[in-house]
């Protein structure tokens, strides 16, 4: 099989050399022919390429070799794919850099940026000593070393290559490695060790703590290996790592010991162990038994666990109370939490009742703040949502939302990807004939969640340089504020709800919401045919929502004061965009015009809507006549370079600069 069935490739893109040069075209070709045999299953590069290779001067031959194809070089493919002949081949006769960086694995360049906001590695970032250790070669890892290649030099997020192969939890190559000077103390960028990536092997554990390994190193999320080993229900490392004087009460960033790490993830064999070793008080352990009944799938688990938290907190002399008292929710039906054996058998025969306990156990243990109180409450939603009762879905993802903000601001992944799951459901239950589908004042609460700080955010936002995540997710909920407009307006059924309605717009238009990547108003959004709201719990199957251009959005924006011939980063006005081919609404652009949105206003790149307009045929509108002499004074004033500064009112002035090319 070839890996390059195309020889039709940018050489030029690889060469620095000119494309009709012959040596260049012979060299591209021997560089693809290299990995190509790199990449089949012979151990060696044939005679006649070693041939060829060695027939280029040094200098060039080190030159291609060095080169990267999708963030590879030869010399990381070779090592990834345990080639030892071929790395030394490299090493030795084409002196190849034993340093040099690149990708181990092309396939895992795909995705620079995903849909969630989130960083992922290009995999463009590890030295070839590191792309040998995450595919578990021993022999290149010693023909590396043995050509020089540092123990200590990390891959671009800080992992050394002792942590790239604890990962693989290969105890041959970190004996190797730590016999040639591997440090087992030194972490990656985000404070974690190489125990922290141990936990899945108890030989592996045991060796790194012979050799000096902290067992109570922390993360830059106060985790310990001891936390790691909770979350996988790592049963025998916990012991090892207990017995070497990992401190059980260590807690993270988010206020979890290893106890409630290991309820809160599920992982009975460790919680059960913990509970048994450590001296925890009686409300500890029915707090602990409580807590994994609430995170357990099974309903049976947990009524067991909540009886025998029950058991616990009815067999002292006096009753422990369950602390901290939490007040009754309406997003959670007003319930409260079971006291009793009879409460709690009422409840055991109740799917409703269990789930909505679980969340009342993990705001009161975790706090309402704790990231797996969110998440419960969120899937609970979700649940909601699949069984058709719609109005309790909408209930806890706003609880939700309100929490984020509080907890995170606009600017967060998770409160977008909140906000977007609420939008998202309440659009999909506007075409549909549900009687609660969806109810006016749910909407308003959303449109003030949205909005509550957002003076606060734009401030934020200001300053530079804005971090591209930030500016992504406070894009998206800009979209968000846009559906909602089209929500209210088609929610409200009263006169008095539709008084509300403008009243909120007009609040909303105060606070001047933009998109922070292209400076798009409101309005700009409304028009646009290109913007959707994607949420991963949607109900529809394109599960993405397009509305837009809408009329009687446009029109309720304008009325509360939008300003028509509002300018983004680009200088595009409303008109502008609603006049591109693609994005051309006949009747939005007439509208807009019969408002007074001016025909003739450039953008950065010259372009003008009556231009745009001109050239479509589908425009049957008389250009001509909305063009007042104002604007073809301010036009030749422009063209002509006659000076205006201090000659004409200042609000004159701001009108034929707005009508100036942007050179002017």
């Amino acid at each position: 099989m070839r890996l390059f069935p195309s020889q039709t490739l940018n050489i030029e893109y690889y060469m620095n050399d000119k494309m009709n040069n012959t040596n260049l075209k012979i060299r591209t070709k021997l560089y693809f022919d290299l990995l190509q045999e790199i990449c089949v299953t012979r151990t060696c590069l044939s005679v006649e390429l070693r041939q060829k290779l060695q027939d280029i001067p040094l200098t060039k031959r080190k030159e291609l070799v060095e080169k990267k194809f999708t963030g590879c070089t030869p010399l990381s493919l070779a090592c990834a794919y345990g080639k030892v002949e071929v790395v030394e081949y490299l090493l030795k006769v084409c002196d190849a850099d034993v340093e040099r960086k690149g990708a181990y694995d092309w396939t895992r360049l795909r995705q620079n940026e995903n849909e969630d906001g989130r960083d992922h590695p290009t995999g463009d970032n590890f030295t070839p000593l590191c792309c040998a250790c995450s595919s578990g070669k021993l022999p290149v890892v010693k023909c590396l070393i043995r050509y020089g290649a540092d123990v200590n030099i990390p891959s671009a997020s800080g992992s050394m290559p002792l942590q790239i192969a604890c990962a693989t939890l290969n105890i041959d190559v970190v004996q190797f490695l730590v016999q040639h000077g591997a440090d087992v103390r030194k972490a990656n960028y985000d404070g974690r060790t190489c125990l922290f990536d141990s936990v899945l092997s108890v030989d592996l554990c045991r060796y790194l703590l012979s050799e000096g390994a902290d067992v109570n190193a922390r993360d830059v999320y106060g985790r310990t290996a001891l936390h790691w080993a909770c979350q996988y229900n790592s049963l025998r490392t916990t012991e090892l790592l207990l017995d070497h004087g990992a401190d059980p009460l260590a807690k993270n960033r988010y206020g979890d010991d290893a106890l409630q790490l290991a309820c809160i993830e599920g992982s009975i064999d460790v919680a059960d162990y913990l509970m048994g070793r450590i001296d925890y008080s009686p409300e500890r352990l029915a707090d602990a038994n409580e807590l994994l009944g609430a995170t357990s799938i099974e309903m049976q688990r947990r009524i067991q666990r909540w009886r025998k938290a029950l058991y616990i907190r009815l067999s002292q002399r006096v009753y422990v109370e369950k602390r901290p008292v939490i007040a009754p929710r309406s997003a959670f039906h007003n319930a409260v939490e079971y006291s009793t054996s009879d409460e709690l058998d009422a409840i055991a025969v109740d799917s409703d009742a269990l789930h909505i306990q679980s969340l009342l156990i993990s705001e009161r243990i975790l706090g309402i703040n704790h990231e797996n109180t969110l998440c419960l409450i969120m899937i609970r939603g979700y649940l909601y949502q699949q069984t058709l009762h719609f109005p309790r879905c909408i209930d806890l993802w706003l609880l939700a939302l309100k929490v984020r903000i509080q907890k995170h601001s606009l600017l967060h992944y998770e409160t977008s990807r909140t906000a977007r799951a609420i939008v998202g459901f309440m659009l999909d239950l506007l075409e549909t004939d549900d009687p609660f589908s969806p109810r006016f004042a749910d909407v308003h609460v959303l449109g003030q969640l949205l909005t509550s700080n957002a003076s606060e955010v734009r401030q934020q936002l200001s300053v530079q340089p804005s971090h591209w995540k930030q500016q992504l997710n406070y894009d998206r909920i800009v979209e968000c504020v846009t559906h909602l407009i089209y929500l209210l307006l088609h929610t409200a059924k009263s006169k008095d709800q539709q008084t509300l309605v403008k009243q909120s717009v007009r609040k909303i238009l105060q606070y001047n919401m933009r998109r922070a990547s292209t400076g798009e108003t409101l309005l700009h959004l409304s028009i646009s045919k290109t913007i959707a709201i994607k949420s991963e719990y949607g109900t529809r199957e394109s599960n993405a929502r397009r509305i837009f251009p809408d009329l009687s959005v446009i029109k309720l924006l304008l009325e509360c004061g939008a300003p028509i011939n509002a300018h983004d980063d680009l200088k595009t006005t409303p008109l502008l965009a609603a006049s591109w081919p693609w994005n051309y609404d006949r009747e939005v652009v007439r509208f807009l015009v019969a408002q007074g949105a001016h025909l003739d206003m450039p953008n950065l790149q010259g372009d003008r809507p009556s231009k745009i307009l001109a050239m479509n045929p589908e425009n049957d509108i008389s250009l001509g006549n909305h063009i007042s002499l104002k604007c073809l004074s301010s036009n030749a004033i422009a063209r002509f370079g006659i000076p205006y500064h201090d000659k004409i009112p200042r609000t004159l002035e701001d009108f034929v600069r707005a009508h100036a090319p942007a050179n002017r």
